[in-house]
């Protein structure tokens, strides 16, 4: 059986003492749990899905036509 692969998330200021039923180590910024363990925590706010690094450099890149110009047609 493979084991789920885990995620890491931000704790937001909104957690208390306990993430997903352990206690927060103090002065933790992020933790690594499976989506099932964030599951509940996700939903109250408590923590956030850190953004995988690859993908926000594709959202900041322009988008090119295939003809050598961007979307909006500079280039």
């Amino acid at each position: 059986m493979k084991a789920p692969q885990k995620t890491t998330f931000r704790i937001t200021d909104k957690a208390g003492e306990y993430i997903a039923g352990k206690r927060r180590v103090p002065g933790a910024e992020t933790v690594m749990l499976t989506a099932r363990e964030a599951a509940y925590d996700l939903s109250l706010g408590t923590l956030e899905l850190m953004e995988d690094k690859s993908a926000a450099r594709k959202r900041t890149k322009p988008e090119t036509s295939g003809a050598g110009e961007t979307a909006n047609g500079e280039g």
